[in-house]
């Protein structure tokens, strides 16, 4: 973090209080995401109008919800995914196969690609790139709108994922890193604002083992060296503020 390399508790790192506070929304923002929600299709709909039900009630019922409401629901998905977690470890992907458990799966993935910084952050610049009607100009905040865009996100990457792609192991004898952004998308270049053509999500799950989310096929395989770097490399460029590895000399190497 900050070009500094330290050893710390894992209670201690990737935490921000009340990161997930979220705001009342006002009438423009209400119209705003409902012009966006028009473009799904209509099967999609009920699902994301349960989105911005729980993202209303979380900021409109108390102060205490506000802050930790969305930090909470989180948390909820997270402990319904640990089961599942556990045979990933394994490289049993057999629970792929029970649709309950595929969804369950499919949806975590995507809320782990967009709840982070990065990805608010990202959605926050872009509306710098998307042209503004004078009578809604400074009646939205770009962050109230980016969180339940967030959401959104999560839900179509989640639906991609149940729908369209395969999932692979990627594995290697050189340290995987991993970061505050800890899904990426190898398509997406982070530099330039534009909207990435492809979805291939890399997940690293321990330091020798990731996940590989794609639309391709066979794919499974050992990584050489030099892959394990470009994807550190990849982890480390689409990163926010921190990366993490269990070498200290895995981060001089990419310091």
């Amino acid at each position: 973090m900050n070009e500094k390399i330290f050893q710390t508790s894992l209670v201690n790192i990737g935490n921000e209080t009340y990161f997930y506070e979220v705001d009342r929304l006002n009438e423009t923002e209400e119209k705003i995401i409902y012009t966006a929600l028009k473009i799904f299709p209509k099967e999609n709909l009920p699902v994301l109008m349960d989105i911005l039900a729980n993202y209303r009630l979380f900021s409109e019922h108390s102060d205490i919800s506000r802050k930790n409401g969305l930090e909470n629901y989180h948390n909820f998905i997270e402990n319904m995914f640990d089961p599942i977690l556990e045979n990933v470890y394994k490289r049993d992907l057999a629970f792929l196969k029970n649709d309950y458990y595929r969804a369950n799966f499919s949806y975590f993935i995507g809320l782990q690609y967009t709840r982070t910084k990065k990805s608010l952050r990202n959605l926050q610049e872009g509306f710098n790139y998307i042209p503004t009607p004078d009578e809604i100009k400074g009646n939205f905040n770009p962050e109230t709108i980016s969180r339940i865009f967030g959401l959104i996100i999560a839900e179509s990457i989640g639906n991609w994922m149940h729908s369209k792609s395969n999932i692979y192991f990627f594995e290697s004898d050189n340290e995987l890193m991993t970061s505050d952004q800890p899904i990426i998308n190898i398509r997406a270049n982070y530099k330039i604002n534009s909207v990435p053509k492809r979805i291939e999500l890399y997940y690293p799950l321990t330091p020798n083992l990731a996940l590989f989310i794609t639309d391709r096929t066979s794919c499974d395989r050992i990584l050489k060296r030099e892959d394990t770097k470009f994807l550190n490399y990849q982890i480390k460029i689409k990163s926010y503020e921190q990366l993490y590895s269990k070498a200290h000399n895995t981060l001089i190497e990419y310091k």
